[in-house]
């Protein structure tokens, strides 16, 4: 990220305008920070801050993605297994007996 800001700060602001609302839908920071990383270089196209802009991003989040990878599949695992546990949750025991 402090590469990014010294080479264009405009691009880090963007990527936190990307962050931000991601990080409103999954509550979860690493996943939010992945899936803005994932979106940043659309983000910068769409912003028309220029074409080497947009590889700089790409070229900055591709080896990050790739190095997150297990944590990226860890962390999808268990928001998927969350929202299953919140749609059919486990009956109670009612201590029925003695």
């Amino acid at each position: 990220m402090g590469a990014l800001l010294a080479f264009d700060s405009l691009i880090v602001l963007v990527l936190m305008l990307v962050l931000l609302p991601v990080w409103a839908v999954f509550r979860r920071l690493t996943l939010s920070g992945m899936v803005s990383l994932a979106l940043s270089p659309l983000a910068v196209f769409f912003c028309k801050l220029g074409n080497v802009q947009v590889a700089a991003v790409s070229f900055v989040a591709i080896p990050i993605l790739f190095a997150h990878r297990r944590n990226l599949r860890d962390e999808l695992r268990r928001l998927h297994s969350e929202r299953v546990a919140k749609r059919n949750p486990e009956p109670r025991d009612k201590g029925v007996g003695s």
